[in-house]
């Protein structure tokens, strides 16, 4: 799945991005490979979708 990256705060590790199916969905750091923080705006960003965290919402 591919979206777009609402918000992400490095410092604390959680953020959340609009689905291209229309869903929102909350991550965390452990949902991210080891050292990378997406951008505001970022469409291409390695992550596990859905997410493991299973934290989805609208």
């Amino acid at each position: 799945m591919q979206g777009e990256v609402l918000y992400f705060d490095a410092e604390r590790g959680i953020g959340f991005a609009n689905g291209d199916d229309g869903n929102r969905y909350h991550f965390d750091r452990s949902d991210l490979p080891g050292g990378y923080a997406p951008r505001k705006g970022a469409r291409d960003w390695p992550t596990r979708w859905p997410c493991p965290s299973g934290r989805r919402g609208k």
